[in-house]
């Protein structure tokens, strides 16, 4: 038991590092978020120059895409080279 607990507690450090690395992105967006919707960040510009909305067909194939996690066909739930 001691030697596992040697072993994790080398990686420990790195999965803590990676989990932050992870999260700081969502935080970053999150605050974005709520400075465009106070109003503290003028988007009108930008939302100008943005393509036209995605023909309906397209819109309803793209939510289901997001809803199962499906893109380009893949199948996140099916096993790579053995694992899950």
């Amino acid at each position: 038991m001691e030697y596992f607990d040697g072993q994790t507690a080398k990686i420990d450090p790195v999965i803590a590092n990676t989990r932050r690395e992870i999260e700081l992105p969502r935080e970053c967006l999150e605050r974005l978020i709520a400075n465009v919707v106070t109003g503290k960040v003028d988007v009108r510009e930008a939302a100008a120059q943005l393509p036209e909305e995605p023909l309906e067909e397209e819109a309803e194939l793209l939510e289901e895409e997001a809803e199962t996690g499906e893109a380009d066909g893949e199948d996140p739930r099916e096993e790579t080279d053995g694992e899950k």
